[in-house]
């Protein structure tokens, strides 16, 4: 095959695991994570509700006050993205 024109395309969470000589073929972008405020807000408007329906518990049976969730955020999850933040709250569930 001809890859001569093909885009590669990865994801990775570090760099520092990728060996040196694929890294060094490599363009890379670095992009920011969500801030703690946009999680909070996500995490109330999606990531509660789903797991409550995951757990099979009632909307009402969890309130988490936005100080609560920013406390989650900073104290307990340390990843860009919010899968670390749904797995918690789905643990509180």
């Amino acid at each position: 095959f001809d890859l001569s024109r093909t885009l590669f395309m990865a994801t990775a969470n570090m760099v520092d695991s990728i060996p040196p000589p694929l890294l060094d073929r490599m363009e890379t972008l670095s992009l920011e994570g969500y801030a703690h405020d946009d999680k909070v807000h996500i995490a109330q408007l999606h990531l509660l509700p789903r797991q409550l329906r995951r757990n099979g518990l009632p909307a009402h049976a969890l309130e988490l006050p936005p100080e609560t969730l920013m406390r989650l955020v900073e104290a307990y999850t340390r990843e860009a993205g919010l899968r670390e933040l749904e797995r918690k709250i789905g643990a509180l569930c």
